[in-house]
């Protein structure tokens, strides 16, 4: 029986050259199990699966510690999953991590750390740094990725919005919507995202008709929850409170998290409060409150709202409306309502939002005016006014004499003690949608809506004549008082005419001296006598203030 032997056996060559091929084989695979390791993290954070990433990220690391330029790679990669899932101090030690790696193996890439350290300042609300990081990520090229130019313009709109220059932020949104024009086509995924941020841009500029085009464009590429809310708000804000409007809050309502929810509900609010609903206005804050307390307490997310600031200011919106729907309400005690409501509203946002505080403070006053004509104690309306018109003036304004010298903070109690026999301390404060004016003489004070139409007509600062004469505008709950007043304390707003003021004609009805020898033409400064006149300056712009928050009439 002969035994056959192997060709490998006859052939001593064959035997060397399997041999050579199994060491070849065994050196590929042993160089390619590093980059498959750092493929399966890439599978892993492609379908959100980050902290799995991070795990096979991590024995990456420990396993391969001398491969230098491989862990620069993977901690950026950690950097950014951390990041991805919130835990911006574990993001930001990759991040350096990774830095240190590169800034010795691979210095050409220090781009990508920069831009994720921009990133994670914007988060924290850091625009500043931010924007110094973002600046050092400009300067790498980038060649690999020619989007990447569009990715930075679009944070760098995002820093500038933070930091409130939101027409820069516009132009920047644009340049990233030009440059992926040319890349990949006006079609390409990216444009969602960057139409939606030129929407936001545009919403804060009260540019609603823009607002309104960009949410479509976005919506064209991509629909998305934060589109329809953005379509939504412009639409409410151009006054359109139709179903159309309503829909579409009603979709980023139901489809959005928990940030886009909020805000859909106050807007949603906002619309049954235009259309005069006062049970849809409490429907719609009852179904957002949970959330905000839910976030307050927390738990955060990825879209509009991102920090406690936000979840705080969307607080006081909440109450802001539900002090307006209060005065919808015919029931007797709906004016108190409304008016702890605007004050719960002041007591949740401090001092982070002049916009709103100005709203706050002015429907106080609208409470006050309803809460003032219902049968309720009067000392409890002269202890809430008294307190409201003092917050009102010392938080909103500084008050100034007319040499620009600044006076004291108003304290109402010292000053009414002050004030000489006979005396009446006249307040004009400036509002958002109508102005006020608060009249103390003695124990008594009286509140008064002055609109600024009637403002301008009774300073003759109007083409349309005025119905009622300038004194019963500015002074009218003076006349019950005629024969009892002798001075008066006033204070106005700088940017009112003084001498207008104190030239307003006095009706012959409040003249002095007996007939014949009445004196008729009296101006308001020859009838008694002016004590002080100050002027108040607001400490921020009335007409600036609504590109800082949004608008809620």
């Amino acid at each position: 029986m002969q035994i056959k032997r192997s060709t490998v056996t006859l052939n001593p060559f064959a035997r060397i050259a399997g041999f050579v091929t199994a060491c070849f084989l065994v050196v590929s695979t042993a160089s390619a199990q590093p980059q498959q390791w750092l493929d399966q993290a890439d599978s892993l954070a492609k379908v959100q699966q980050y902290k799995a990433a991070n795990e096979k990220l991590s024995e990456f690391t420990q396993t391969y510690p001398q491969r230098k330029y491989d862990l620069g790679e993977a901690y950026f990669k950690m950097a950014r999953n951390a990041f991805r899932l919130n835990d911006l101090s574990l993001a930001t030690q990759y991040n350096q991590q990774s830095a240190d790696l590169r800034m010795k193996m691979n210095p050409e890439a220090l781009g990508w750390n920069e831009q994720l350290s921009a990133r994670i300042q914007l988060v924290n609300r850091q625009p500043e740094p931010a924007l110094k990081h973002l600046e050092k990520a400009m300067a790498f090229p980038f060649f690999d990725d020619p989007l990447v130019p569009a990715e930075i313009a679009l944070l760098k709109s995002e820093i500038l919005e933070q930091m409130g220059a939101y027409t820069e932020a516009a132009q920047a949104a644009e340049e990233a919507v030009a440059i992926v024009e040319v890349v990949e086509g006006a079609d390409a995924p990216i444009m969602a995202a960057l139409h939606l941020q030129s929407a936001r841009m545009y919403s804060s500029q009260e540019e609603w008709e823009k607002a309104a085009h960009a949410s479509r464009l976005s919506m064209s590429v991509k629909d998305s929850p934060e589109a329809q809310l953005q379509l939504g708000k412009a639409l409410l804000a151009m006054g359109n409170t139709t179903a159309e409007t309503q829909k579409t809050l009603n979709i980023a309502q139901k489809q959005g998290l928990p940030p886009v929810q909020i805000e859909a509900s106050l807007a949603l609010a906002q619309l049954e409060l235009a259309n005069g609903h006062y049970s849809g206005v409490m429907a719609q804050l009852d179904s957002a409150e949970p959330f905000i307390n839910e976030q307050l307490g927390g738990k955060g997310g990825e879209s509009e709202l991102q920090t406690g600031r936000d979840y705080t200011t969307a607080a006081a919106r909440a109450a802001y409306l539900r002090s307006c729907a209060w005065l919808l309400d015919s029931d007797d005690h709906s004016a108190i309502q409304a008016f702890r409501s605007a004050q719960n509203g002041l007591q949740i946002l401090g001092d982070t939002d002049n916009q709103l505080q100005q709203q706050l403070l002015e429907q106080g006053f609208l409470s006050l005016l309803q809460y003032q004509e219902e049968p309720l104690p009067k000392d409890t309306l002269y202890a809430s006014l008294s307190s409201w018109t003092q917050q009102y003036l010392n938080q909103q304004i500084l008050i100034g004499r007319q040499d620009g010298e600044r006076a004291h903070l108003l304290d109402l109690e010292t000053l009414k003690a002050s004030l000489p026999s006979k005396t009446v301390a006249v307040y004009f404060l400036k509002g958002l949608q109508s102005d006020f004016a608060v009249y103390v003489f003695g124990e008594a004070l009286n509140l008064q809506q002055l609109k600024p139409s009637q403002v301008r007509q009774a300073f003759n600062l109007s083409d349309e004549p005025s119905a009622d004469p300038a004194f019963s505008v500015l002074f009218s709950p003076l006349e019950p008082y005629q024969n009892k007043i002798k001075s008066l304390h006033i204070l106005a707003p700088a940017a009112w005419p003084k001498n207008s003021i104190l030239q307003t004609p006095v009706p012959s009805s409040m003249a002095t001296g007996i007939w014949p020898f009445r004196r008729k033409a009296q101006s308001l400064n020859e009838r008694y006598e002016v004590l002080e006149y100050a002027g108040f300056i607001p400490t921020a712009s009335l007409k600036s203030q609504g590109k800082d928050s949004p608008r809620l009439h």
